[in-house]
């Protein structure tokens, strides 16, 4: 029989580390510790670069706390994959593919609003997420609740000198993509293509306005955006 200064030692270790994703400049790993699972997410290699990118992130993320927006509780520097964040893990889908199941229209609107809701909290907190895409939304099998994941490319200042190491270019502002200075609509901009991929042709005046390549004429925030959502004559 251990002392039991001994056996807490060993049940709050993180073990069992299984790679879930593979990046450019970060690796996800679940973790088990307790009996629940947790994501660390560490640098790729040995790049000075990438570990400053994920330690920046933490620094970022640890103050945000929304229900639609993952959970970040901690950085720790020995780990069994190395140093990292500890995150929450959600059991979940990536957007992509839970449209391939082809949800309801009420599953979609409630994505969306989720979503929605998750990037106006951002912006209210002066952070620009700078890579909103389909592959960092998961929605979770439990409940269909949406997360948003992935702030490795968020601003809160003027900081772009890394901008241009990870963010995909098919969801990715004109002016992300020029390198210029980003600002909530860059963001809006990713908000109107990923409700096209939920949302086809309904709303199509709505995402098409979010989407302009002319960031003065896309929605000035993310409440116009809902707004404009809320009233059927957007609808087509």
């Amino acid at each position: 029989v251990r002392p039991m200064h001994m056996a807490e030692s060993m049940s709050s270790a993180y073990c069992d580390p299984v790679l879930i994703k593979d990046g450019t400049m970060c690796q996800l790993y679940r973790v088990s510790r307790a009996g629940k699972y947790f994501i660390i997410k560490t640098a790729k290699g040995e790049s000075g670069v990438y570990a400053d990118l994920i330690r920046r992130e933490y620094e970022l993320s640890i103050a945000l706390s929304h229900p639609y927006i993952v959970s970040v509780f901690t950085f720790e520097e020995v780990t069994p994959v190395g140093a990292g964040i500890v995150m929450e893990y959600i059991d979940g889908y990536t957007l992509t593919e839970f449209l391939a199941q082809n949800p309801s229209g009420k599953l979609r609107r409630r994505a969306v609003d989720q979503l929605l809701d998750a990037v106006a909290y951002l912006h209210k907190k002066g952070i620009v997420h700078n890579d909103l895409k389909p592959d960092n939304i998961l929605i979770s099998r439990v409940d269909n609740t949406l997360k948003i994941i992935d702030f490795g490319l968020s601003d809160k200042d003027a900081y772009f000198l890394y901008k241009g190491l990870g963010f995909t270019p098919k969801y990715a502002s004109p002016e992300l993509l020029s390198h210029q200075q980003t600002d909530c609509r860059s963001d809006i901009y990713s908000l109107g293509l990923i409700a096209r991929d939920i949302f086809g042709k309904r709303y199509i005046r709505v995402w098409k306005k979010a989407s302009s390549e002319q960031r003065g004429r896309r929605y000035a925030n993310v409440e116009q955006m809902k707004r404009a959502l809320t009233t059927g004559r957007n609808i087509a």
